[in-house]
């Protein structure tokens, strides 16, 4: 009787462990899709292609991912609602991430000046 209870618990353990893990993987493999198809949708919005980090905590059953996402100025101060479509893009696309805690922090981009070979 003892051997039969602790092989359903080890094995209920071990199915719990892989379904938790293949949802990780899942989501991690929908950031990586995510982190591609998203600059080249606001650049179709704003026509202007961002520059963009995201990076994903997980504990055992939420998760939350961070968008840091960098425009001109004059991006940031002209679209008011960019957040609101970023995250209308996520629920549409990536239903799976539309289950985590998104947040989305703007910044302004800096353009760097090509320096002359003549100065030094």
């Amino acid at each position: 009787m003892k051997k039969t209870i602790k092989f359903i618990l080890i094995t209920g353990a071990i199915a719990a462990l892989g379904f938790f893990s293949l949802k990780v993987i899942r989501r991690i493999r929908e950031l990586l899709k995510l982190s591609k198809t998203l600059p080249e949708y606001l650049r179709d919005i704003t026509h202007e292609k961002p520059t963009m980090t995201c990076s994903m905590s997980q504990t055992f059953l939420t998760g939350k991912i961070d968008l840091k996402i960098g425009f001109s100025e004059e991006v940031i101060e002209g679209e008011k609602n960019l957040e609101d479509t970023i995250k209308s893009y996520i629920n549409d696309f990536y239903p799976i991430l539309s289950e985590m805690d998104v947040r989305i922090t703007f910044y302004k981009k800096t353009v760097e000046k090509p320096k002359d070979e003549n100065e030094e």
